[in-house]
């Protein structure tokens, strides 16, 4: 296997001749970076809004509703959410979003910290 160097006609060089401080991180930077706070993905803020769901009582049934969306109702003494599974992660979030803040229970929990109130 040719090298890089001989194979773009590129010099070959030693590693005294190579100057690494071109390539060093700054510190700073770098910590910067790690200590930002990760956003939630559209998938883990779903699975947030299903744990507060949880947390009320909602039981979560997940069918073909011909990309109606579902929605939340109650039967039976019981709390439910109907996910359409034919539709996106994004449109799973905007209806919990939407739906969950509704219930009168939900001001009681504390919600986690990255999951938008609606």
């Amino acid at each position: 296997m040719a090298s890089c160097a001989s194979q773009f006609d590129l010099p070959q060089l030693t590693t005294e001749q190579l100057d690494f401080r071109a390539f060093s991180f700054r510190p700073k930077i770098a910590m910067n970076i790690q200590d930002q706070p990760r956003k939630l993905s559209t998938l883990e803020q779903v699975e947030s809004w299903l744990e507060i769901a949880s947390q009320l009582g909602y039981r979560v049934r997940y069918d073909q509703f011909g990309g109606t969306g579902g929605g939340v109702c109650e039967f039976g003494g019981q709390k439910w959410i109907f996910m359409d599974v034919s539709l996106s992660a994004f449109e799973h979030l905007a209806q919990l979003e939407e739906a969950i803040p509704q219930d009168p229970l939900y001001g009681t929990l504390r919600q986690p910290s990255q999951t938008r109130a609606a």
